[in-house]
C-alpha cells in the first residue's frame, strides 16, 4: 500500500507542478488560482493517505478472521 500512496502522491505531484508552470507561461496565474490548486493538492494527498489506511485496516481485520475461522 505504501507503494501505491507514493506512486499517487507523485502523480499528484507532477500535476501541480504542471498546471503551476503553465499557468506562469500563459501568465494567468493569480495567488487565488496557487492557493487553491495547492489545497486541492494537499487534499488530494490526504485523501490517498486517508484511502490506504483505510484499505490496510480492512485487510487486517480479515487476516484476523481467517486466522480464526482456521482455528
Amino acid at each position: 500500500m505504501k507503494r501505491w500512496f507514493w506512486i499517487g502522491s507523485g502523480l499528484v505531484g507532477l500535476t501541480y507542478a504542471f498546471l503551476i508552470i503553465r499557468g506562469l507561461m500563459q501568465e494567468t496565474i493569480t495567488i487565488s488560482s496557487v492557493l487553491l490548486l495547492t489545497l486541492m493538492a494537499v487534499a488530494a494527498v490526504l485523501l490517498l493517505y486517508g484511502l490506504t489506511q483505510w484499505i490496510n485496516h480492512i485487510l487486517d481485520k480479515l487476516y484476523k478472521k481467517l486466522l480464526r475461522m482456521m482455528k
